[in-house]
């Protein structure tokens, strides 16, 4: 910091530039610790804080590892012991605070500087309302009768293996909605991939259910904002992690609209929501006031508000 101040900020972009090849890794950072400055880290991916070994053992409700439906498992530039691991290390002697919710409580975030952080995954409560208007170009048409099930993969090219399989359970999904309209049932799978969050929330609103991962373990952005727009969301929550949430974060874990489904049961779950459209409305309604709660911006604000001001005391 001092550098900037004595140099200004052009030479100095410029003297690092020049040397930047003989900089440690992540000078930067341990610039700021060295001015004793705070630092808040929010996790980032399955493999941030838990080694590759440990991330396997844990299982799908059907006894496979979590692991082996993901395409990234044989990827050592994205999934790595050792960068895990390295990483892991230096995260953890720099940090102040570990944001995170779903939180995996082994290797490197077993920590006191691990917390379970649901306001850190915030959304603008007026952005993503259950009354907005949809624009003509982006309403469905031909579907106003069908229960319209929504799923959703970003990156889908690079997120898939053979058959569509996915770990937010697509291979799951497609195959099931087709066994559901061949019984009888006045369902629709709405797919989506490639479409930015802000225009996404339209096809949201049209949509009866919600559905996402049934082999992971917990959920991710879309069902935040599904329960945000007043929607049933489904995904499986895995009840190890839920317990170690519900120790920091009991009343969270208590509210939760989610509706808890797996690889075993999704045919029975979803007819059940199918055929009860008051019970859709239901959970729809308790969901918009769960996100209004834990994930508004708003509550993330007075959260955040808080904890920097325990930190900067």
């Amino acid at each position: 910091m001092r550098i900037y101040s004595l140099l200004g900020n052009k030479l100095t972009s410029k003297l690092i530039l020049r040397f930047k090849d003989y900089l440690p890794p992540r000078w930067d950072i341990w610039i700021i610790k060295l001015f004793n400055k705070k630092v808040f880290y929010s996790n980032n991916g399955c493999q941030d804080g838990v080694l590759k070994s440990s991330f396997a053992k844990w299982s799908t409700p059907t006894g496979k590892s979590v692991c082996s439906i993901c395409p990234w498992e044989n990827n050592p530039i994205i999934c790595s012991e050792e960068r895990s691991q390295e990483w892991g290390e230096f995260r953890n002697a720099v940090i102040d605070f570990h944001a995170n919710t779903g939180n995996n409580k082994v290797d490197y975030n077993a920590t006191p500087l691990t917390h379970e952080t649901p306001w850190l995954f915030c959304l603008d409560k007026d952005f993503w309302r259950p009354n907005l208007m949809i624009p003509t170009n982006f309403k469905l048409t031909g579907l106003e009768n069908k229960v319209k099930i929504l799923h959703a993969v970003g990156n889908f090219d690079t997120r898939s293996n053979k058959n569509n399989q996915t770990i937010k359970s697509t291979h799951i999904y497609l195959p099931l909605i087709e066994k559901l309209k061949k019984q009888g049932y006045n369902v629709e799978l709405i797919f989506f991939n490639g479409v930015s969050n802000k225009d996404f929330r339209y096809y949201q609103l049209q949509a009866d259910i919600i559905v996402d991962m049934l082999s992971f373990g917990f959920f991710g952005a879309n069902l935040r904002e599904g329960m945000m727009l007043g929607k049933p969301c489904v995904c499986y929550l895995r009840p190890s992690w839920m317990k170690e949430m519900h120790e920091e974060i009991p009343d969270y874990v208590d509210e939760l609209p989610i509706v808890n489904a797996n690889e075993n049961n999704i045919q029975e779950v979803l007819i059940d929501l199918i055929e009860n459209k008051e019970k859709r409305e239901s959970i729809g309604r308790k969901s918009r006031e769960f996100a209004v709660k834990w994930h508004s911006s708003d509550a993330a604000a007075e959260k955040f508000d808080k904890l920097y001001q325990q930190f900067l005391q």
